[in-house]
């Protein structure tokens, strides 16, 4: 006996736990796949339809696009598709909540934390990932590009979209004015597609902006993924890792106080 309870009982109540965890993740899961049923498809549509679009628009404007400038852009749109939905449509959603007043009823579900996210985190790899696979393909046939795929593809493309997800939610959780929060995703959507370098090389940037780029996560996002995809390209994958690793690291914390403060 240790401290009134055997051991027997405590590592039932050890395997217990996680299973516990498990299936209330997959209840949880299965909810939020419901509440989605109508809009899942179209999300995952328009994810297509955008990097599909981006990827094949770029033809049309120049038509000579040179190899390497090909590269960048095709292994560019599927990071923005990675992140796209939870640094902008995240924040938006939450803001939207807080607007028609179920923010707090949401909140006070009887649901961990962890499968709350975890879940959001499944559902937003469940949109992005198809565009990623279809946009990198369409890219690769328009351009004739070879592009130099290698295992650590997976978990780059599986932590981009985690710290993306976090990212948006930390930010709608964190910001409590529901207005702020949506005209800071839109900064963020004219921020990625304008200002980041992630279809282009941050040499081509003034260095005040690249400098500032280098502290944000967005370019060292691309850097990762292009790591996985390319060969030559990624110049710098310990401080992009770095980079993102401190950003997700922050996300967790302010969305950790911020959940807290509201149970």
């Amino acid at each position: 006996m240790i401290g009134g309870r055997s051991l027997a009982g405590a590592s039932e109540a050890t395997v217990a736990a996680p299973l516990g965890w498990l299936a209330s993740f997959r209840a949880m899961l299965a909810w939020d796949l419901a509440d989605l049923r109508l809009q899942l498809p179209m999300l995952i549509i328009v994810q297509l339809l955008s990097g599909v679009g981006t990827v094949l628009g770029f033809g049309l404007f120049f038509q000579h696009i040179p190899e390497r400038a090909a590269l960048f852009i095709v292994t560019g749109i599927p990071v923005i598709n990675l992140i796209v939905i939870g640094v902008v449509a995240l924040p938006q959603n939450v803001a939207s909540q807080k607007l028609s007043h179920t923010y707090d009823y949401l909140v006070s579900l009887p649901v961990r934390r962890t499968i709350w996210v975890a879940t959001t985190y499944v559902v937003n790899l469940a949109i992005g990932l198809p565009a990623v696979v279809v946009t990198l393909a369409v890219g690769v046939a328009r351009y004739h590009l070879h592009l130099a795929l290698s295992p650590e593809i997976v978990p780059a493309l599986f932590f981009v979209s985690l710290a993306g997800t976090m990212l948006g939610l930390a930010v709608g959780h964190g910001v409590d004015r529901p207005t702020l929060t949506q005209s800071i995703s839109q900064l963020l959507v004219f921020a990625i597609f304008g200002f980041c370098p992630i279809m282009f090389p941050a040499a081509h940037l003034p260095g005040w902006l690249a400098g500032l780029n280098a502290v944000a996560p967005f370019e060292s996002m691309a850097e990762i993924t292009r790591a996985g995809l390319t060969t030559g390209m990624a110049t710098d994958l310990a401080r992009a890792l770095l980079v993102v690793a401190l950003w997700l690291a922050g996300s967790l914390v302010v969305l950790t106080w911020t959940m807290g403060r509201r149970r």
